[in-house]
């Protein structure tokens, strides 16, 4: 495959909308990614959850578009849309036959800039958001990470959860969700990227022409600055599940850190697939624990890294040697032929991500 960096090419358009435009032609298919520089972590806490709230009534229909309508129009084209939301971002996303590309981009800027939030369509998607907070709530590994992200990232927005809090869900009005709606969703805040088998020139006139009403707009505000964490925190919640789940966590880089690869390695090497060093230490030959995982998380400020894992109901008479085993995998010297296996995995990951329309406009949406 052509390097595919060396094919990427921005423009920005009048209003100040950015468009990364990624030829590749080797099969009639586009993506089409708009990118919200707004996500959880930009929410005050009288309105968290509102960014993944508003994903799920971006397709609810416009001033243009009835409820359904747009999810029709894709799948008659032969496509699919979706949307997320995480801590940085809210993307809108959506695949189609390269044929289809003036549709697809006019479907897309409707959806992003004539949402009209519909008042029963909102009222339907709350308690299906509730019941995603109540399920969430009552998963092991999501209390574990929660009162471990609490501590971490204390006095932070990366201390919630990016579904927000039920209150706010069951309260906030149509007209505050419309009003942070056009106070974000603009051309500054925002960024399209259409990757795929393209021509250029026509599919930057079309983006043109579908985002010329978006206006400029502004960003966020600032984000609460992170504070050193003095000593170790301990964070301890009783659960029904009959497994013990816990995690170590500690204040990692942001992306654009020049550590951050390194710390990717790290989490290969000690805690991700059978080989590695956690996992083959206390999962296969002691049999301490049920499973164990190791990951970086590199966010646009400081993230975390962590280790996490399940344990039977008897970890409090094991756990002093889950303990030293963990500290030795940690403090043994690494051998070249590990740090070359993690190199090789990340370089694999790296080249998969560029294999279709959709993994090249997720990758260089993100970067």
């Amino acid at each position: 495959m052509i390097e595919a960096e060396k094919l990427v090419k921005k423009h920005v358009l009048v209003n100040g909308l950015s468009v990364l435009l990624i030829p590749q032609k080797q099969a009639p298919v586009v993506a089409l990614q708009g990118w919200i520089k707004f996500g959880a972590a930009d929410e005050t806490d009288d309105v968290a959850g509102v960014a993944h709230l508003f994903e799920h009534l971006l397709f609810k229909g416009t001033t243009n578009r009835k409820v359904g309508q747009i999810a029709q129009e894709v799948e008659g084209l032969g496509g699919d849309l979706n949307a997320y939301t995480s801590y940085d971002q809210t993307v809108m996303h959506m695949t189609l036959p390269s044929s289809a590309l003036d549709q697809g981009l006019d479907i897309l800027s409707d959806s992003l800039l004539n949402s009209v939030v519909e008042p029963d369509e909102l009222e339907r998607e709350r308690p299906v958001i509730l019941e995603e907070i109540k399920r969430r709530n009552d998963m092991p590994w999501s209390i574990a990470s929660d009162l471990i992200r609490s501590e971490i990232f204390k006095g932070h927005t990366y201390a919630r959860p990016v579904i927000g809090y039920a209150k706010v869900v069951e309260t906030i009005a149509r007209e505050k969700i419309l009003s942070l709606y056009k106070q974000h969703y603009n051309a500054k805040n925002m960024f399209l990227v259409i990757a795929g088998d393209i021509d250029e020139g026509h599919a930057l006139k079309q983006a043109a022409e579908c985002f010329r009403m978006m206006k400029p707009g502004g960003i966020p505000g600032a984000r609460p600055k992170l504070t050193e964490i003095s000593g170790v925190k301990k964070c301890l919640q009783h659960h029904s599940s009959p497994d013990s789940n816990l995690q170590f966590s500690w204040r990692g880089v942001s992306l654009g850190d020049s550590q951050a690869a390194c710390l990717d390695a790290l989490s290969l090497i000690l805690g991700q697939g059978e080989s590695s060093r956690l996992n083959r230490k206390l999962v296969q030959d002691e049999k301490l624990l049920r499973e164990i995982s190791c990951g970086s998380w590199t966010p646009k400020d400081r993230g975390s890294f962590g280790i996490s894992f399940q344990a039977n109901p008897n970890v409090a008479k094991n756990f002093p040697k889950i303990l030293s085993s963990i500290s030795q995998a940690v403090e043994s010297p690494f051998t070249l032929e590990e740090l070359q296996k993690a190199k090789k995995n990340l370089l694999a990951s790296d080249t998969y991500s560029k294999e279709t329309v959709d993994g090249l406009a997720q990758r260089f949406g993100y970067f």
